[in-house]
């Protein structure tokens, strides 16, 4: 129904609704805006709804469904009984809820699949019968858990792997939980990692335990959807006896890890630890060096290009046997070819008499060492300790940096500390220390560059920092050094320009495209005053460059360009630095 400007001033639009049996939205859409002179403007209040909306759920006819049978509760003889590829004929899994409006079932056809998923034609399906949990606003919480039977106690790991598909905007979690519904440990289901199939491990347990998946959060404008397939549980069970020793292997290759790259692929070791990405660097962190992998992602250091995950440390077995005295979760660094990485500290203040040590293993093709204050120390063994010293009164970083000829695995157990260091800052002290600056005689950790011909460097002066392109140069450039921003920023710029024509941008590196940079000042310069200009720093954010540009000195004469001061402020308009 439309409503227009020909209705009487401040008119009710009133739209009728015929009864819908299925989800629907109301749309409020403003079109026609076409006045690009003036602009156009529509304005909308006080909605009201009179309606009754149906109580009873559309879900459970979604995909011709049926109930999950309840499956028989006699002890599990091995570890595969978990196994549910055929979720209506054998399947020791069921809901973990009391009402039916939210629970758990079983899709045998794949009907309306796009439509429900809100995915193109092309993407893929599960081929056969499928379990899934949809829920609304109107679901009661919480919702179902799809749970698994009882697990008396396993002796090896225990890797559950399956498919699944998720509807944009809902969020899922598979755990392992004790008797008593406390987490032993839980893993997102990511969306770009879909359909997979993904697998988790879960290192052996002694008590029992179970499996649980389930819809954490969802749209609350639409409906949450998680469907799987494929749900295989593989490993040991207390009870069952061990598979005989494969005597096919040569005794070498078995007991040592330095051949693990000659006998496991890439995807097998991704496999075998259960490899998962960390918290990332964004996330608060213990303001100290040391590290225990085992119980932290210890985001005081980080990895920028992926290489490095996180996972468990698997049980010594005939088919993949542990050095006496490594267990627990661990950071592997996951290298394919010939590949380079590190894991970097945080900014090290300064350091008194200190030393940093180094727990590792590596395979075969992997060398690994730790550097500090340009210097680096190899190790040298197939696992061991590296350890160096550092004493330095200014900020330094310490490198824990792998590399390899082929395939290879680099992991890193716990890192420690001995002697005199200074604690470390907080990701926003930090990136205040790099960013934040007066000019007045100095770049603090700025610098100016000449990357080009037409570039002239910019210079200290009481001022600020000062430059005058005049036709003998056309660009000047400051580079921001490269930083970590705790949460997205404002970054706020005093600074004047003198000349009509004159430009100031905010570009990505030195060597960008004016077209691709963002500007923040001129060409329209209408006096030389102070003036502030702002730009906000994704979270992402690395670096940038403040480039000053004036190629119109023939026209409209020098420029003279003064950076006063450089601030960040949060996205709230409040100080960030003090």
């Amino acid at each position: 129904m439309k409503c227009d400007f020909l209705g009487a001033a401040n008119e009710e639009c009133r739209v009728e609704i015929p009864p819908i049996k299925e989800p629907f939205r109301i749309g409020i859409r403003a079109f026609d805006l076409k006045d690009n002179t003036v602009g156009s403007l529509a304005i909308i209040d006080h909605i009201r709804y009179h309606g009754k909306i149906c109580q009873q759920s559309p879900f459970p006819s979604s995909f011709s469904s049926l109930r999950i049978p309840p499956f028989d509760n006699t002890p599990l003889m091995k570890m595969s009984d978990l196994s549910c590829e055929r979720p209506l004929r054998s399947c020791r899994w069921g809901n973990m809820a009391k009402s039916q409006l939210s629970e758990w079932r079983v899709g045998r056809s794949i009907d309306r699949w796009i439509d429900m998923f809100e995915i193109t034609a092309n993407q893929s399906h599960p081929n056969s019968s499928f379990l899934f949990l949809a829920v609304d606003s109107f679901s009661p919480r919480p919702f179902s858990s799809l749970t698994s039977q009882v697990i008396p106690c396993s002796q090896r790991t225990t890797s559950l792997s399956l498919k699944y598909w998720m509807k944009t905007g809902t969020q899922a979690e598979i755990c392992a939980v004790d008797e008593d519904g406390v987490s032993l440990s839980c893993a997102y289901l990511e969306p770009n990692d879909s359909p997979g199939p993904i697998t988790i491990d879960l290192d052996s347990y002694s008590q029992p335990f179970k499996f649980t998946v389930g819809i954490i959060a969802f749209d609350e404008s639409s409906f949450g959807l998680l469907a799987i397939s494929e749900l295989r549980v593989s490993g040991l069970l207390c009870t069952e006896p061990a598979p005989p020793i494969v005597t096919t292997i040569s005794p070498p290759i078995v007991r040592s890890l330095c051949y693990l790259s000659t006998t496991y692929s890439y995807f097998q070791i991704q496999h075998i630890f259960g490899l998962q990405s960390g918290n990332g660097r964004y996330v608060p962190y213990d303001l100290s060096l040391n590290c225990d992998f085992t119980k932290d992602y210890c985001s005081q250091w980080v990895n920028y290009d992926g290489v490095v995950k996180y996972g468990v440390m698997p049980r010594d077995s005939d088919v993949f046997p542990i050095p006496k005295g490594y267990k627990g979760n661990v950071a592997v660094f996951l290298m394919q070819n010939a590949t380079f990485s590190n894991l970097r500290s945080r900014m090290v203040p300064c350091s008194y008499n200190g030393r940093i040590d180094v727990e590792y293993m590596k395979s075969q093709d992997a060398q690994v060492r730790i550097c500090a204050l340009e210097q680096c120390v190899d190790g040298n063994e197939t696992n061991g300790k590296i350890s160096i010293g550092v004493s330095s009164t200014t900020p330094f970083y310490v490198t824990i940096e792998a590399s390899s000829r082929n395939d290879a695995v680099v992991i890193i157990n716990k890192v420690t500390t001995s002697g005199d260091f200074c604690p470390l800052k907080t990701a926003e002290q930090t990136v205040c220390d790099q960013l934040v600056c007066g000019f007045k005689d100095t770049f603090c950790n700025y610098e100016t560059v000449v990357e080009k011909p037409g570039d002239v460097p910019i210079l200290k002066t009481e001022n600020g920092a000062s430059v005058t392109l005049n036709g003998g140069g056309i660009r000047a450039v400051l580079v921001s050094p490269t930083f970590d921003l705790a949460y997205p920023s404002i970054l706020t710029i005093t600074l004047s320009q003198s000349t009509f024509g004159s430009r100031v941008l905010l570009c990505p590196d030195v060597t960008s495209d004016p077209t691709l940079c963002h500007e923040l000042s001129g060409p329209r310069v209408l006096d030389s005053s102070d003036k502030q200009v702002m730009f906000p720093l994704d979270i992402g954010a690395r670096s940038f460059s403040l480039v000053l540009l004036h190629d119109k000195s023939i026209e409209f004469g020098p420029a003279t360009f003064n950076i006063k001061s450089m601030q960040l402020r949060t996205v709230n308009d409040e100080e960030m630095c003090f």
